[in-house]
Parts: structure tokens; C-alpha cells; sequence
């Protein structure tokens, strides 16, 4: 599918943490600053490690198995998933300083890995873990 749009990953995420939390005017307006700071980047990153994990399901199919090949697509797989990681936890971060302790706590229990999760299914490849 084409890739996600950054604007739109904004109003999504902002809508459903809006709705779950109960965000008032200001606290829509600071989350959705952090958001739009690091919507473009989170979406390159999401998209880098749909992709590299659609490059390892596909490289185990091969009837020809390259070990060493495999081990390598591993490695740029886990370096995307971390690299989205990362960047999750300081807009975790930057969403945590606007937040109440009750919200963080609501948060929390509704979306752990809120920002990790891709927006879609991924193509082909093994399910996400």
C-alpha cells in the first residue's frame, strides 16, 4: 500500500488520545505539537521496518537459504525496530510531560506500544510479534 501520510498519522493518533483520555483544549495542542514534530520521521521508520521484515520473510523463502544473508537482513531488522523504538519513547516522552498521572496510567494500560504498532497490516511477511 502507499505509505502512510504523516498529517494524517497526527489527527489519528491525536483523535484516539483525545478520546481515551479525555484531553482538554491545551493538552490537544501540546500533544499535537510533539506529534507533528515527529510524525514524518515515524513514519519513515515504520515503513523501513515493514519493509525489512517483508526482505527477511522473503529471503528465508528462497530455495536457495543464504545463511549469512539472512543474518544480515536479521540485523537491519532489528536495527529499524529499534530505531522506531527509540523514536516512540521520546514522543512517549514528550506526550508524558503534558499528561496527568491518572492519563499516564490509562495510557499506559490502552496502548503500551502505541507508537511501535504499524497503522496497517503489513504485506506478506510473518505477523508482527
Amino acid at each position: 500500500g502507499p505509505p502512510p501520510d504523516p498529517g494524517r498519522v497526527v489527527e489519528d493518533h491525536l483523535r484516539g488520545m483525545t478520546q481515551h483520555l479525555d484531553l482538554d483544549t491545551d493538552q490537544q495542542q501540546a500533544i499535537r505539537r510533539v506529534l507533528e514534530t515527529h510524525a514524518a520521521e515515524l513514519t519513515t521508520l515504520q515503513v523501513a521496518a515493514e519493509e525489512a521484515g517483508r526482505m527477511l520473510a522473503e529471503a528465508y523463502a528462497l530455495p536457495e537459504f543464504d545463511p549469512d544473508g539472512f543474518l544480515r537482513l536479521t540485523a537491519e531488522a532489528s536495527t529499524a525496530r529499534s530505531r522506531l523504538d527509540s523514536l516512540s519513547a521520546v514522543m512517549l516522552v514528550g506526550e508524558a510531560a503534558v499528561l496527568t498521572p491518572e492519563q499516564r496510567l490509562k495510557f499506559s494500560t490502552i496502548a503500551p506500544t502505541i507508537h511501535s504498532q504499524p497503522r496497517r497490516p503489513p504485506e506478506g511477511g510473518p505477523p508482527p510479534r
